[in-house]
């Protein structure tokens, strides 16, 4: 038996009894024995019963004069795990019978986990493309679903005992998008709405629930290095990742313990990103939770995020939590780091590119009355899903919104040629090969001023495009209420009106 790792070549040569009768210096040198120690010897007593067992069929019918090839994974005694491709050729005599075998082995561990990885990725392309389908023409169900219900709602009034029958159907709807929500993070297909979000104000808004996810006996502190720029991120799904991250740790202290939230600008570069296809060195900030629980294992870290994978047992976690916390990473186009010792904590640090420094940040329109139509302004709604597009032509026009409508790219470009609007609401994924980013490019060929309201059941096609248009751009993911289609399209109007 030999053994082989690149260019070198672990080789030996069975005699018809068993015995070696010869064995190179590569594989000498592997083994840790000098060749002495093993010319004359049986396999079995060179490299052990255990070992021997596994190969001893293979190498009976090599000398029986066929020639074998075949792959396995064993455990060597100082060595490890090692993943190896063998073949042993009959060494046949001029009177045809067998005088030994040659062996070759080679080491292909690497190559081994290089294919593991590439079909687990294959297979996660997979899966993610099925997912991320299913979730898209589930979110445009539910759309039509919640907007009508909201509709509903409102006219069945508070005096009406049918209006808890409504709520309750709404509610359920909420609670199906928001389980296609967890499906399209761990597909990386979330439509994220990206903005300059202050760190600061965004945990102390999650202060209450953060509180009550630790309990009383963990104590929460939270460590700013100023200066601390804005993040260009969600900020739901940013609030939404931090919940995970924080109830994580609450997991990882049963018995209480320190939870420390620190926020720091950070520079990455090549070195730190290799790796990771989503991020581009540059300037980052950094949002990290660190909690003084039990640690986790070295020979596990590295799958912590994996889909699926957990240590708290799947009968009560599902073993997305991290991967779905990577994904918007990942999405962002940001960077996750993670480190724990066992008997020490955790610390997962969460990087997000820094904000433009021409994107202001930004406070939600709280005030109804800020985001009902103004006079006679007219939206363009691009959808091609017709249940959705009626349901929202309606709601637009029950915020006071003159509407007129278009099921393609194309279509929308000639309605604009025509008529004037004050802004668009346009579904990402469109047929006839134009998106909801590109119709907003040429749109704005001719009107620069005009505000877009993107759509989307989720974000395949959404690319580092979108970050260069107007910062008064919105996303909505599908299903989406009404007061959050009202204050979208408040905040993209903020612009001048169209002239002329």
């Amino acid at each position: 038996v030999g053994f082989a790792y690149d260019l070198l070549r672990y080789e030996c040569y069975l005699g018809n009894i068993g015995r070696y009768r010869f064995v190179n210096k590569t594989y000498t040198d592997w083994l840790g024995m000098a060749a002495a120690a093993i010319v004359d010897r049986k396999i079995s007593e060179v490299v052990g019963s255990e070992i021997y067992e596994t190969f001893r069929g293979h190498i009976e019918r090599a000398l029986s004069g066929e020639a074998i090839n075949f792959e396995i994974m064993r455990h060597w005694p100082g060595v490890g795990d090692k993943y190896l491709s063998v073949g042993y050729l009959p060494d046949v005599g001029s009177d045809g019978t067998v005088e030994g075998i040659f062996g070759l082995a080679t080491d292909i561990t690497d190559l081994h986990e290089t294919r593991e990885a590439l079909a687990q990725a294959q297979k996660m392309e997979v899966v993610g493309r099925l997912t991320g389908g299913v979730a898209h023409d589930f979110n445009n169900v539910l759309m039509a679903v919640v907007a009508n219900l909201e509709m509903l709602e409102t006219d069945l009034g508070e005096g009406d005992e049918r209006i808890e029958l409504a709520r309750a159907a709404r509610t359920a709807a909420q609670r199906g998008a928001e389980v296609t929500s967890q499906l399209l993070a761990f597909a990386r297909k979330q439509a994220l709405d990206p903005r300059a979000t202050d760190l600061r104000d965004l945990v102390a808004s999650l202060g209450t629930l953060l509180t009550s996810s630790m309990g009383e006996t963990v104590e929460i502190t939270t460590q700013i290095t100023e200066p601390l720029s804005a993040v260009f991120a969600d900020p739901g799904h940013l609030q939404n990742a931090l919940v995970n991250l924080v109830v994580n740790a609450s997991d990882a202290m049963p018995d209480g313990g320190e939870l420390r939230i620190e926020m720091a600008n950070a520079a990455l570069d090549a070195e730190i990103l290799s790796g990771n296809d989503s991020a581009v060195p540059g300037d980052f900030v950094m949002i990290a939770v660190r909690d003084s629980g039990g640690g986790i294992a070295a020979e596990v870290l590295d799958k912590v995020c994996d889909p699926f994978f957990t240590t708290k047992g799947m009968a009560n976690h599902s073993g997305l939590g991290l991967s779905m916390v990577q994904g918007y990473v990942q999405q962002s186009r940001g960077h996750l780091e993670i480190e724990s010792e066992v008997g020490v904590g955790t610390v997962v640090r969460l990087f997000l590119p820094r904000a433009p420094a021409d994107r202001k940040t930004e406070s939600k329109l709280e005030d109804p009355r800020l985001m009902l139509a103004v006079a006679d302004e007219s939206i363009l709604l691009v959808e091609d899903e017709p249940a959705v597009r009626e349901s929202l032509a309606k709601s637009l026009r029950r915020l006071g919104y003159q509407v007129v409508l278009a099921k393609d790219g194309p279509s929308a470009l000639a309605v604009l040629a025509t008529q004037p609007v004050r802004a668009v609401v346009t579904d990402q994924i469109l047929p006839k090969g134009m998106t909801g980013v590109e119709l907003a490019r040429q749109a704005r060929e001719r009107h620069p001023d005009l505000g877009f309201v993107f759509i989307s059941g989720y974000a395949d096609a959404f690319d580092s495009a979108v970050v260069a248009l107007e910062s008064q751009d919105r996303f909505l993911s599908k299903p989406f209420s009404q007061k959050s289609l009202a204050g979208a399209l408040r905040s993209a109007m903020e612009r001048p009106a169209m002239t002329g």
